[in-house]
């Protein structure tokens, strides 16, 4: 190094040029790199334009690191992972309506929705596994500030644990007692008409107007009210439909829709079929989840990782009613905004639009495998938590400045605590090749032991 020194200082300016004053201080001999570090000194001759200098410089520079990577004194080691304690901030709250009857009006969630169903790619980095919505976090910082500058590391990131939120259908099953076939009626001599309903009562405060008897009443009825099937057909006849329910206004957390699922027999439908009639209700509820977000920019963080935790979710409740479940409508979102499949499959069935996302839909199940009421339940709440997700995400996501209320608090001002954590390379010096180097210049062994016991301090 120092002898390239010797050739940049003379490359700087000639006594000659110093002499006649046609030179600057920055391009004479009394700017110095000799007091700098190599690197150093070739960033100034670079800048200054010195390129046989830096030329010079470049080169005894790479010279010197290889020898000393050849040499063997030096040797990598495997990457250490350190952390840091970390703070971020939470920037969305969550702005629910327990009782709106029409929440869905005007909102693009369930078009949306409908075409990503269809194939639409949508990836938004807040919405996890299609039933999990996270909330906005912005900048995050290392609490310890003797901390260097090394958040921009590729392997870091930080880890968080917040609260996130999930949608969820509480369906009882019916009783199958409930289930009702009628038929069959001939209407025409090729045609068999069925029809099929499940009537369920609801809680005693759900009674609603009946406007055909001009009484109240809390009997609700799920109906297919007209099944027909060709008198040749030889397969099983399968249905699925939902029904809504009538409002009740105030709301008073009572089921809003129920379901029906079935398959005729292909003897008599009257007695060989299976059917499953649910009664559902609307929920929201909290879980916390562990997250690694990557430090994409100096405001926002990217989620490259969820881990829901164990614990059991809290179920929300309105604060001002009290109210447990959503009076979302579901069915009527449902029925308006999304487009039904066309059938793979064209033997006999009566599928409406939600059962037609089940079947034909993404990730659609063959009918056959919803014979169990239980799967019913389990493939219903997976279309209604992925079609939920856009609407909590568009609808119900607010900011932590909105004047309305979070319905989950947002502890600490919105600041959550974690960790920064990234993998750092690490060079070792090898005590075997030091010793070697520095005994074959010396005579006393004493001095070479002395020289060792020195090293186990590095």
């Amino acid at each position: 190094m120092f002898n390239s020194l010797d050739f940049a200082i003379a490359t700087m300016t000639p006594f000659s040029v110093l002499a006649k004053g046609r030179a600057v201080v920055d391009r004479t001999m009394l700017f110095s790199i000799v007091e700098n570090l190599p690197t150093i000194a070739l960033h100034k001759a670079i800048r200054y334009k010195h390129l046989g200098a830096a030329l010079s410089l470049m080169a005894s520079t790479i010279g010197g690191a290889l020898t000393i990577v050849i040499s063997g004194l030096w040797f990598l080691e495997p990457s250490v992972h350190v952390s840091q304690v970390a703070t971020g901030s939470i920037q969305s709250g969550w702005s629910v309506s327990f009782n709106a009857t029409n929440p869905f009006t005007g909102s693009i969630a369930p078009v949306l929705f409908d075409t990503v169903q269809h194939g639409f790619v949508y990836n938004h980095s807040l919405i996890w596994q299609n039933d999990t919505v996270l909330p906005n976090v912005g900048a995050a910082k290392i609490v310890d500030s003797l901390t260097p500058k090394v958040t921009t590391y590729h392997s870091s990131q930080y880890s968080l644990t917040i609260l996130a939120i999930q949608s969820f259908l509480n369906c009882p099953i019916l009783p199958l007692s409930a289930v009702t076939i009628a038929g069959p009626f001939i209407d025409d001599p090729s045609d068999f008409r069925y029809e099929i309903s499940a009537a369920a009562q609801l809680p005693a405060n759900c009674a609603y107007h009946n406007s055909s008897n001009n009484n109240s009443s809390n009997t609700v009825t799920i109906m297919d009210p007209r099944i027909t099937r060709p008198s040749f057909a030889i397969d099983d006849w399968f249905i699925g439909q939902l029904s809504g329910f009538p409002e009740i206004s105030p709301f008073k957390g009572c089921p809003l829709f129920g379901a029906l699922f079935g398959r005729f027999g292909n003897i008599d439908p009257t007695t060989n079929g299976s059917f499953t009639a649910l009664l559902c209700t609307q929920h929201i509820r909290s879980v916390q989840a562990n997250i690694s977000y990557l430090p994409v920019s100096q405001t926002s963080l990217t989620p490259s990782e969820v881990s829901l935790d164990s614990t059991a979710p809290t179920v929300l409740v309105d604060p001002q009613s009290g109210l447990s479940s959503l009076s979302y409508p579901f069915y009527a979102g449902f029925k308006y905004n999304a487009t039904p499949f066309v059938p793979t499959d064209y033997r006999g069935g009566r599928f409406d639009t939600v059962f037609s996302h089940l079947v034909d839909g993404p990730q659609g199940l063959q009918r056959e495998d919803l014979g169990a009421p239980t799967k019913v339940v389990d493939a219903m709440n997976r279309l209604y938590q992925k079609y939920m997700t856009y609407i909590i995400d568009m609808n119900y996501r607010t900011n932590t400045t909105a004047i309305t209320p979070s319905i989950l608090p947002i502890p600490n001002n919105g600041v959550v605590n974690g960790t920064w954590s990234t993998e750092v390379g690490r060079l070792k010096l090898s005590k075997t090749q030091m010793v070697a180097d520095w005994k074959w210049g010396t005579r006393g062994s004493r001095d070479v032991d002395r020289f060792v016991r020195g090293l186990d301090g590095l």
